[in-house]
């Protein structure tokens, strides 16, 4: 029988999961929330199912605009209780995953013939609009950091002024 500590076989993940979960962390990188679940489901569900009739105008760039929205709502859903940078850090990752796979997606299932060119197009577009806002949730978290190595620089500042002060 084969220890599970052991050196050779590298499973140290019940170790890291119990010290994260004493320290108060948790483990949100490695599992899908329900909120990729419920963007992933209406995204099909307004592509292939297409609850908009044909006969309302523009009803394909209608059902995208209603699939951002709710991409839009959901993500924020997500990441709203988190602190500023994490925040604005998984946010930035998680737009920029999701305008890259509904850029690359549907150019694949155009090449596969699954896709009509228009519908591509149309979601390539949709795509653009994630890219976007992904560039602004960049730079907001930028402007985070930024904002954090200000301040501590000024607490190091105060307290080198109040050892100098208790010094004297």
């Amino acid at each position: 029988m084969m220890n599970r500590f052991n050196i050779w076989k590298f499973n140290y993940r019940n170790i890291e999961y119990k010290a994260n979960r004493r320290l108060g962390k948790k483990d949100e990188d490695r599992e899908m929330h329900v909120t990729d679940y419920l963007i992933l489901f209406t995204l099909l569900v307004l592509i292939y199912v297409k609850p908009i009739p044909d006969s309302v105008p523009y009803a394909d760039w209608i059902s995208l605009l209603v699939a951002l929205v709710i991409i839009f709502v959901l993500l924020f859903f997500r990441f709203r209780r988190q602190a500023p940078r994490t925040c604005w850090r998984n946010a930035t990752w998680s737009t920029a995953m999701w305008a890259l796979m509904m850029t690359v997606v549907p150019l694949l299932l155009y090449w596969l013939e699954e896709f009509p060119l228009d519908l591509t197009w149309q979601i390539i577009a949709a795509s653009s609009v994630l890219w976007l806002v992904s560039l602004g949730c960049f730079m907001r978290l930028r402007y985070i950091r930024r904002r954090s190595r200000e301040e501590i620089v000024r607490m190091r500042l105060r307290e080198k002024r109040r050892r100098k002060l208790e010094y004297l």
